[in-house]
């Protein structure tokens, strides 16, 4: 509460002390602040200062969870492939596969976690193309304590307790996918996936899968 108190001055007043001077010295600053606490609550609590979180919050972005901004998924996962890539001079990269895997992962640690895991894989894995069993074997059984995991022999991660609905429906659409992309047309995946045809024609429009 005491450094709030000097961070309020700050803002409010646009000044700044030495240490253990005593003239203010004026700053002219624009102030960004993030939090990943519920500062209402806190502020209720008495654990926040009340006018410090109004003059901090003149505007507010809210940032989703990396879950609710899968699309950004992929893009990162690369964007730390690179980065480790200069830093250990090597050339290893993600499989379509395990893009997918990862795309579905639920990252309660967000962006964080996946720069932990893509960090890892480089030191733990050998291969230079990471692939699902990778992440199942690497990463999920040594998290799972903390993330409530389950992985199973058939390549499935399930996280905690999801929603049985939508789960069935990713699982389906990653399903479909697949075989579309590995047979290249709808009557052989419909035929490695043992349904009609027709099934597969509806899943593709129920789940917008491009072709």
């Amino acid at each position: 509460m005491d450094i709030q108190s000097k961070i309020l001055r700050v803002v409010q007043n646009g000044e700044i002390y030495r240490v253990g001077g005593w003239t203010p010295i004026k700053v002219n600053t624009r102030i960004i602040a993030a939090t990943n606490k519920d500062l209402k609550a806190m502020v209720s609590e008495g654990k926040f200062r009340n006018d410090l979180y109004y003059r901090l919050n003149v505007i507010s972005v809210y940032l989703p969870p990396l879950r609710h901004r899968k699309q950004d998924i992929a893009p990162l996962l690369h964007h730390y492939c690179y980065i480790f890539n200069k830093m250990y001079s090597a050339n290893k990269g993600f499989s379509p596969e395990l893009i997918d895997v990862l795309s579905e992962y639920s990252w309660p640690g967000n962006v964080r976690e996946l720069r932990n895991l893509v960090e890892r894989m480089f030191i733990l894995c050998m291969e230079d193309t990471f692939k699902p069993d990778h992440f199942y074997k690497t990463y999920l059984k040594s998290e799972r304590r903390d993330h409530d995991f389950d992985a199973f022999e058939d390549g499935i991660a399930v996280n905690g307790i999801p929603e049985l609905g939508s789960s069935v429906k990713t699982l389906e659409k990653i399903i479909v996918s697949r075989a579309l992309k590995k047979t290249g047309n709808t009557r052989k995946a419909a035929g490695l996936l043992g349904v009609s045809q027709t099934t597969i024609m509806r899943k593709i429009k129920e789940y917008k899968i491009k072709p």
